[in-house]
């Protein structure tokens, strides 16, 4: 709050340099607005990082001739915006493919994940899945699916498994090769923003790392 403050102030004053102090920022569903400001460049110090929740982020709105540096800036989500889990084996037959996954450590199961979002007035829709393949570090996008994901139907706990579902579901179109251990499965919530410009002219950002986003 703030840091929202100082913004707001700072843009009212019509000063050509604002300064984010290095520190971690817990906006909540809060967003941190760039509102009405004009000829002023922003400049965050090395360490900020800004946390939000699901819908929450950054937003330019009605700005012209605004630079943003991030110096390094992160942002983050929490919780995360996305179901993730690893896949602990997976078999073929015919169309379909069953997995037997594990939500990764700070991320929702997929029935609650699925529970809190399908149907939810904040949220577009609930996008996915996602196979990335795990043969790497970098963990490239093997195929994704835009609607595909529906985990009342897909998956199931795994009985005396604690925290392993059985997903079932079509293989995945356009995929290099089939699933494997080790590659991770996500689903995305369509809902808010992270970094949004509307109604602005000639705003330009750099040195920001974007770790999680509530949309695409």
């Amino acid at each position: 709050a703030k840091l929202q403050h100082d913004l707001d102030d700072a843009i009212r004053a019509k000063k050509a340099q604002f300064t984010i102090p290095s520190a971690e920022y817990v906006f909540g569903n809060s967003s941190l607005i760039v509102h009405s400001a004009k000829d002023l460049a922003i400049t965050a110090e090395s360490g900020c990082q800004l946390w939000f929740s699901m819908g929450a982020g950054v937003l330019f709105e009605s700005s012209s001739n605004v630079t943003f540096d991030g110096n390094g800036l992160a942002i983050d989500y929490d919780p995360p915006p996305f179901f993730q889990a690893t896949v602990l084996s997976a078999s073929s037959s015919g169309e379909r493919v069953e997995a037997l996954v594990r939500p990764d450590a700070g991320f929702p199961d997929p029935i609650s994940f699925w529970n809190e979002w399908e149907g939810n007035p904040l949220s577009e829709f609930v996008q996915g899945p996602q196979w990335w393949d795990g043969s790497t570090k970098a963990f490239p996008l093997l195929t994704s699916s835009f609607s595909g994901f529906n985990s009342t139907s897909q998956m199931a706990p795994v009985a005396g498994q604690a925290g392993v579902f059985k997903y079932s579901t079509e293989i995945p179109t356009q995929s290099p090769r089939s699933l494997q251990k080790g590659d991770k499965v996500t689903a995305i919530v369509r809902v808010g923003y992270t970094w949004h410009l509307h109604h602005c002219e000639s705003v330009t950002s750099r040195n920001i790392n974007i770790y999680s986003a509530s949309f695409m």
